[in-house]
């Protein structure tokens, strides 16, 4: 996730105020193999405790993708350090 919107994740309940309430924030992973429930959890823990963490295969990411109308393009990345 990119730090512009990390900062907007941390910064938006403040800016919608009680309409921050009906909002409930969605990390949808695009790189399951590296992305695992526990890398997720620990990850999250850094952000809204209301986030629900998604994931799937390769075809439910596309079609998660393409009903929220949103781009994608999973990175390509070298082995750096522990995955979980």
């Amino acid at each position: 996730m990119s730090a512009d919107v990390a900062e907007d994740e941390h910064t938006a309940p403040e800016k919608l105020g009680p309409l921050a309430d009906r909002i409930v924030p969605v990390f949808i992973t695009v790189d399951p193999v590296r992305d695992t429930s526990a890398r997720i959890a620990s990850y999250l823990k850094n952000f809204d405790p209301r986030t629900v963490d998604l994931t799937g295969g390769d075809k439910q990411i596309a079609g998660a993708a393409q009903t929220y109308k949103v781009f994608y393009s999973p990175a390509q990345h070298e082995a750096s350090g522990p995955t979980s």
